[in-house]
């Protein structure tokens, strides 16, 4: 049934939504970012296509289909992947100079 709405983001907060503590360690943030993102693509892997054209209410962005929300979060996960590497090799950087 595309248009329907089957989710919305008001009145979530961000205390439930999943992110690493400052102590956790980056290894177990990975692995559990890993675990996170395997579980959705099991989940998401037996939805049927029309599933995906589905709106829902975003807190900030308004009506957004499944699709879009799902596409967000991917150049999200990039977008972060990337600062982790630009770190890294900063790291490494500084770390050969000593």
């Amino acid at each position: 049934m595309p248009g329907r709405t089957i989710w919305t983001t008001r009145g979530a907060s961000r205390s439930n939504r999943w992110r690493p503590s400052a102590a956790s360690k980056p290894k177990q943030s990975l692995e559990t970012f890993r675990r996170l993102r395997a579980e959705n693509y099991d989940l998401l892997k037996g939805l049927p296509e029309s599933a995906f054209d589905r709106t829902g209410n975003h807190s900030q962005n308004g009506i957004v289909t499944l699709r879009q929300m799902l596409d967000g979060f991917a150049g999200h996960a990039e977008s972060h992947a990337r600062q982790l590497q630009e770190i890294r090799e900063e790291y490494k950087k500084v770390k050969g100079k000593k």
